[in-house]
């Protein structure tokens, strides 16, 4: 019961997949993101690629219970799927700054 033992614990970066994806039936592509990380867009990016080479026709982005993330990560995502320029969030601070965030211009995977 005296006996004391030392341990040494090491803190490691715990690395969670943020996006899921697979070919459904009837040629549905399904893309579950389940938060938005520094590699999301371009795992977002090599899963609709890999999806396209499954020949979808249609596709279902599942955001449920996405606690969100970084926002980079998630205007780099939203920029996959709609045109250069286009509003994605605007942050306004106390002092009433308004800072604007847009879609920026991305190799798009999926022909749309």
């Amino acid at each position: 019961m005296g006996k004391t033992e030392r341990f040494t614990i090491v803190r490691e970066v715990i690395q969670l997949k943020s996006v899921k994806y697979k070919t459904l039936d009837e040629k549905i592509g399904y893309v579950k993101l389940t938060q938005f990380q520094q590699k999301t867009p371009q795992d977002l990016e090599d899963a609709l690629s890999k999806l396209e080479k499954d020949n979808i026709n249609s596709m279902i982005l599942d955001l449920r219970n996405n606690p969100g993330g970084l926002l980079n990560g998630a205007v780099e995502v939203t920029s996959q799927f709609l045109p250069e320029g286009k509003l994605v969030v605007y942050i306004k601070g106390r002092s009433g700054e308004k800072q604007e965030f847009q879609t920026i211009i991305q190799n798009m995977p999926i022909t749309r």
